[in-house]
């Protein structure tokens, strides 16, 4: 015989674990006047120099972002 258990999210946290992930540079059509252009082959791009973060970044886009409840699952069984 034998029992399994799984407990997902045992404390039951809410947070976002995915979203928006969008970076705005010299060539983003829209974007925030001033950036530089750089080439990621030879130079390290800087924050607020060659790119921004958009308005949006890191906040849910769907329901898949957000951190499933709490789920309990169990099984019982035989094996021979």
């Amino acid at each position: 015989m034998f029992l399994r258990a799984v407990v997902s999210n045992l404390f039951n946290n809410s947070g976002v674990v995915g979203g928006d992930s969008t970076a705005l540079t010299a060539a983003s059509p829209g974007t925030a006047k001033g950036l530089q252009p750089f080439n990621p082959f030879t130079t390290t791009p800087v924050e607020g120099v060659n790119w921004v973060k958009a308005d949006t970044f890191g906040q849910p886009s769907g329901v898949g972002d957000y951190q499933p409840a709490r789920t309990f699952s169990f099984s019982v069984g035989v094996r021979f």
